[in-house]
């Protein structure tokens, strides 16, 4: 008696042959696809898990600093000196991960592209001339891009 899943006679049909053979190939790719497959996901869990750390080493320096500075609360003016610099060395590390502020001129015209209006007020020149609608009267938070897109945009209060 012969069992169901194995074959006990020689084919000798080359046909079947090359199917078999075929089959066993075929499993073959699909076990080492599958393989292949559990790698790269865990390479990729990895590489997330991972992937700010160079990001978190060049704060760490900022981090220390502030630890440095809060340590050394003598001098008022001193203290002051220390946050500003730091606030200076964290805005240039920014700066190299690609965000840069949006520039904005006095008077600037209104641009819903790169401004978000927050509040609009009467407001004159220095001659006591009105100033023209949607003009840019005041800059309440700088706006930001990252590699030339704009991720927060710069929230003003513009002219009547």
């Amino acid at each position: 008696m012969e069992d169901a899943g194995e074959i006990t006679e020689t084919v000798d049909d080359p046909l079947t042959l090359q199917i078999q053979e075929l089959t066993n190939t075929l499993k073959h790719v699909q076990a080492d696809f599958e393989n292949y497959r559990k790698r790269t996901e865990k390479l990729n869990q990895e590489f997330q898990k991972f992937a700010n750390q160079q990001l978190f080493n060049q704060l760490l320096p900022l981090i220390e600093q502030f630890d440095f500075a809060l340590r050394n609360t003598q001098s008022q003016e001193q203290f002051v000196k220390g946050v500003q610099m730091i606030r200076d060395q964290f805005k240039h590390f920014l700066s190299q991960q690609g965000l840069q502020p949006i520039p904005i001129k006095e008077h600037e015209l209104f641009n819903p592209l790169c401004h978000e209006a927050l509040a609009a007020e009467e407001a004159k020149d220095k001659n006591g001339k009105p100033l023209q609608k949607n003009m840019i009267i005041q800059v309440l938070a700088d706006g930001y891009t990252l590699h030339g897109k704009i991720i927060r945009p710069v929230k003003v209060k513009v002219a009547k």
